[in-house]
């Protein structure tokens, strides 16, 4: 008979093991644990007990391990005395500590400006896990103390917020390199464990207040389902388990459509369109983070999208969450910041000489003839120097420097260009390729700096010679 993780103890306990052990096993965390295990360590009752099995069992098997507290900056005083008992329990059982200090109010207001306070606490805690991990490579796997109560609030606030099949999924077990091997244990178990084996444990004062949706269903409605059912986790538990399965065919069928069509951080939108939608979204999650958002698209945002994408419209873009853009032409879609797919728009009448783009730090310069002097300084004064030479026989009456618009193309070497493909293929960095001029006439496109200048009929010897600067270090008149 195999000895009992936990010393001491009764009835509680047990359960507790056998539920832990259920959840390594039936997830396949074993292996994942052997590489070495990182606990984040919030001091409250659950993480507690995780961290009493999680020594246990790394010690029967002789794996390392070492606990994490992220101080989130919020809470004042009471953070300061979670992060001192987290210290000392590690230290009176002799496991190596990490205390990380984040900014989650500063993160909300800057780059995870949108997100709520809870929110933006996950996302620094979970950054912070994987940089110490990254750093620290003796422990490959981190653990949370994530229980079956927690995964049954989830899934109700998904309800209630309408999700779909992923939101049912709860939380999953296993994500990347984040286990939850408390995912079969009630929160009920966890507290008569503590008690028995008289663990020490910190509150957070915030999980009695009401004013957060997570906190309002622990105090009302799940006392209503226990009254319904004795034990709603399991089958929770079981509904989560249920709708991975019917979810995994569907996820399978996107990865494998993305991995074959996804090129260059965009997607085919016809062979979009043709997937079922339950497909389509999951492509479209998949190129979204990929393009390097943070956040989930909402299914409206997605359903919207693709009715937009069904009503044939050549080329466009659709408001994202997460402070980015989907932009699309008549042939494929990808995802883009907000600073790369909106700018001042600008639309200049040029004259000889030097002409200013708008508030973009770019210049376009004309001469009537080629200026060997201005091409030896420019091409030591700026980031970005590009030349061409603009033959009248090309050229309409008037000249104007613009930003892209939808529908774009012009003809050049023996082909017809859209210019946004054009711009995509190049790579260019958000501010430059949102301020980019098009060098226009009364006849449409005439040269997009880098590429050729539009195929003209003849020539007459005369010429006007055209240079782009962007990014200068000093100024050149």
């Amino acid at each position: 008979m195999t000895a009992p993780l936990l010393t001491g103890g009764g009835e509680a306990c047990r359960r507790v093991e056998r539920a832990f052990l259920a959840c390594i096993a039936d997830n396949g965390m074993a292996p994942l644990l052997q590489g070495g295990v990182l606990l984040a360590f919030s001091g409250g009752q659950d993480s507690m007990l995780l961290f009493a099995l999680m020594q246990a069992y790394t010690a029967t098997h002789g794996i390392p391990l070492a606990a994490a507290h992220v101080h989130h900056g919020i809470r004042g005083e009471t953070a300061e005395r979670d992060a001192l008992f987290c210290q000392q329990v590690a230290r009176e059982r002799g496991i190596p500590f990490f205390l990380v200090r984040e900014d989650a109010p500063a993160f909300a207001k800057g780059e995870g400006r949108g997100r709520g306070e809870e929110a933006a606490a996950r996302e620094v805690r979970y950054r912070a896990l994987e940089r110490l991990m990254r750093e620290n490579p003796t422990y490959r796997v981190t653990v949370s103390a994530h229980h079956a109560t927690d995964n049954m609030e989830t899934v109700l606030l998904n309800l209630v917020r309408g999700s779909g099949v992923h939101g049912m999924c709860g939380i999953p077990p296993v994500r990347d390199r984040f286990l939850r091997p408390l995912l079969y244990v009630p929160r009920r178990d966890i507290a008569a464990a503590v008690r028995e084996l008289s663990l020490p444990y910190v509150t957070d004062e915030t999980n009695e207040a009401e004013v957060y949706d997570r906190n309002y269903i622990r105090a009302h409605i799940l006392p209503h389902l226990a009254h319904l059912r004795g034990d709603p986790e399991a089958a929770f538990t079981r509904l989560c388990l249920n709708m991975r399965e019917e979810r995994e065919p569907a996820d399978l069928a996107a990865e494998e459509f993305y991995k074959s069509h996804e090129k260059q951080q965009r997607l085919p939108r016809a062979a979009l369109l043709a997937l079922p939608r339950a497909v389509a979204y999951r492509v479209l999650n998949r190129l979204f983070a990929a393009c390097g958002a943070t956040v989930r698209p909402e299914r409206t945002h997605l359903v919207a999208l693709l009715d937009l994408l069904a009503t044939g419209l050549a080329t466009g873009q659709c408001p994202m969450p997460g402070g980015y853009c989907a932009e699309f032409d008549q042939e494929t879609l990808t995802f883009l910041p907000k600073a790369e797919s909106f700018c001042a728009p600008y639309d200049i009448l040029l004259q000889m000489g030097k002409n200013e783009l708008g508030e973009s730090g770019g210049i376009l310069w004309l001469f009537s003839e080629r200026n060997v002097e201005f091409e030896k300084s420019a091409a030591n004064v700026y980031n970005l120097f590009i030349q061409a030479k603009l033959d009248s026989a090309t050229i309409g009456k008037a000249l104007r420097a613009r930003t892209l618009r939808p529908g774009d193309q012009y003809r050049y070497g023996g082909m017809t260009r859209r210019v946004r493909r054009l711009l995509s293929a190049r790579h260019l960095a958000p501010t430059l390729r949102a301020a980019y001029p098009i060098v226009c006439d009364e006849r449409g496109v005439l040269w997009v700096p880098g590429f050729g200048v539009r195929e003209g009929e003849g020539t007459t010897g005369t010429c006007v010679y055209a240079y782009f600067t962007y990014g200068n270090r000093n100024s050149v008149e």
